[in-house]
């Protein structure tokens, strides 16, 4: 379904570190999130790797309307999105952080 879709809207406020928003920059895809979402905001950055709207459902349909609009500024986004997630959360990444923090908890 990643492949068919324009973009992500995650408009959850209960996910602890939402998978699927890094499920969908590895396939380049921005997306729309909530600022009541802090795990989605390290992963979405506003207006590079996709749009943070104010809690709200007005403020959020706004941000889904402008995304879908702009096709230029999707792919755009898109492609950082990609590329964040390929440099924060590659599995060679986040091995790297699990050894460092188990090391640290060993010594």
């Amino acid at each position: 379904e990643y492949r068919r879709a324009a973009f992500i809207a995650f408009p959850s406020n209960l996910e602890g570190f939402p998978l699927a928003v890094l499920e969908a920059a590895k396939f380049s895809l921005c997306a729309v999130v909530q600022k009541k979402l802090p795990g989605a905001m390290d992963i979405v950055k506003d207006g590079e790797t996709g749009t943070v709207s104010a809690p709200d459902v007005v403020s959020y349909a706004h941000a889904m309307r402008s995304m879908m609009k702009d096709a230029e500024g999707r792919a755009a986004m898109g492609r950082k999105a990609f590329d964040f997630c390929a440099k924060m959360y590659s599995r060679e990444v986040v091995l790297d952080k699990w050894d460092s923090f188990l090391k640290s908890v060993l010594n």
